[in-house]
């Protein structure tokens, strides 16, 4: 079919060529002088020389010109292939990248969650323990304090009395008779035998 419409195009192309050189030979034969003819001789050789060129060309040169496109059209095609499916693979890397994202934000979100809750168990636990330390450290002062306090009645009542044995002592030899005497002896052995 395209053999067939070249071959047509090629006949159309001499026919046309035929009566253009015809009807400008027939223009330069009329004039008499020399001088006229030779422009457009001249004109005609080109268009001439033009239609022999341009007739080689599609008769020589367009099968190998058309393959020398095919072969560049598919190789095109198939960068343009390869372009559409690296693209592609890089769209699905792109939202796959993007999953991983959204679930890393997700966990990052998870986990400040639970550090923030250790943190405020921890924080309650310290409290709970500074509490009960604080406690212990109060009961141990009041201890020590209790402890201090008796201690010093103890040394008090014991200095009261090693004052007051003092006093009896200067002031009992002279008031206690041997009546007195007779009566605590006798107290005492009522109570050792």
């Amino acid at each position: 079919m395209k053999r067939l419409n070249m071959i047509k195009i090629s006949i159309i192309f001499l026919i046309t060529l035929g009566m253009s050189l015809f009807l400008i030979a027939s223009v330069a034969l009329a004039t008499d002088s020399s001088s006229h003819w030779r422009p457009t001789f001249d004109l005609v050789m080109r268009w001439l020389n033009f239609g022999i060129l341009v007739f080689l060309l599609i008769k020589f040169g367009k099968n190998p010109l058309l393959s020398l496109l095919r072969k560049r059209k598919e190789e095109l095609h198939k960068k343009i292939k390869q372009i559409e499916e690296q693209r592609k693979e890089a769209a699905a890397k792109v939202e796959e990248i993007q999953i991983e994202l959204d679930q890393s934000a997700e966990r990052l979100a998870e986990i400040k969650q639970r550090i923030i809750k250790q943190g405020e168990d921890k924080k309650r636990k310290i409290i709970q323990d500074a509490q009960q330390e604080s406690k212990i450290l109060l009961q141990e002062a009041k201890r020590r304090i209790d402890t201090q306090v008796l201690i010093v009645k103890k040394k008090f009542q014991a200095e009261m009395i090693e004052e007051a044995m003092k006093i009896v002592f200067k002031k009992l030899p002279e008031q206690i008779t041997e009546e007195d005497n007779q009566n605590f002896l006798a107290q005492y052995l009522a109570r050792v035998l």
